[in-house]
């Protein structure tokens, strides 16, 4: 690669990652079990992570980047719909600070772990850098970047299948494996108490079936603490994508 093409790359990947949120959870709602949803997330960006370890061009890298924003896109508001299903509003803050601090650390500790793979390479000829060239294949005819894609693609797919049995979906699904039925009561009249009654989708009180309604979507649009949330988020997010990547 050569200029802003590592820089397009990396931009790839965060067009579907911002579309895709809002319809994902739309989508997530509509599984009985989130956790099959969420694996299949997971499931599928790290087969495309693995996918990246062999493109042989820019266009290749670039179309698996934008597929591993459109799958991951899902997760981060998902996890965020899962902890609103155990907790009160009041008591998800301090659950998601933790998950987006752990979400931070892992870009230090998956640089580390990119280091040590990177050493599964072959070896260069003694030439100053711009002139140095890759003299012997590494492992498998493969250079060290690609499989750091191999490697952490494989950890992530155990991971996606692991999330099918082990991602608890509500308190409903946990009675008899680590919660009794009293517990799971009290968590779902703490949940009614605190959000309200969960209507069956798609239907008003009446049972009638009910359309979007626009002017809530019209107040929510002119709210002006989603733009002062926004422009938190994003002062937030840049630097710490910038460290990163």
């Amino acid at each position: 690669m050569t200029g802003t093409d590592y820089n397009v790359a990396l931009m790839m990947f965060f067009i579907p990652y911002v579309l895709f949120e809002v319809p994902s959870n739309i989508l997530l709602a509509k599984f009985n079990r989130p956790s099959w949803y969420m694996g299949i997330l997971v499931l599928c960006w790290g087969s495309i992570m693995r996918l990246m370890g062999v493109v042989q061009n820019f266009g290749g890298l670039c179309a698996t980047r934008f597929f591993l924003g459109l799958f991951e896109a899902g997760f981060f508001p998902g996890a965020i719909y899962l902890v609103g299903q155990w907790y009160p509003p009041d008591r998800t803050q301090f659950r998601m600070a933790l998950f987006y601090c752990a979400s931070a650390a892992s870009g230090a500790f998956s640089g580390l772990l990119a280091a040590a793979i990177a050493k599964m390479n072959g070896t260069y000829s003694e030439r100053p850098i711009p002139f140095t060239m890759l003299t012997s294949p590494g492992i498998g005819n493969y250079e060290g970047w690609r499989w750091i894609f191999i490697i952490e693609g494989l950890a992530t797919v155990l991971m996606g299948i692991a999330v099918f049995w082990l991602l608890p979906d509500s308190p409903d699904h946990a009675v008899g494996r680590w919660l009794t039925e009293d517990e799971a009561r009290f968590l779902r009249l703490n949940n009614v108490l605190t959000r309200g009654v969960k209507k069956k989708r798609g239907v008003n009180a009446d049972g009638k079936k009910e359309g979007i309604k626009w002017g809530i979507m019209g107040q929510v649009a002119k709210d002006w603490q989603i733009y002062l949330q926004a422009m938190v988020f994003a002062s937030n997010a840049v630097p710490n994508y910038g460290l990163k990547l």
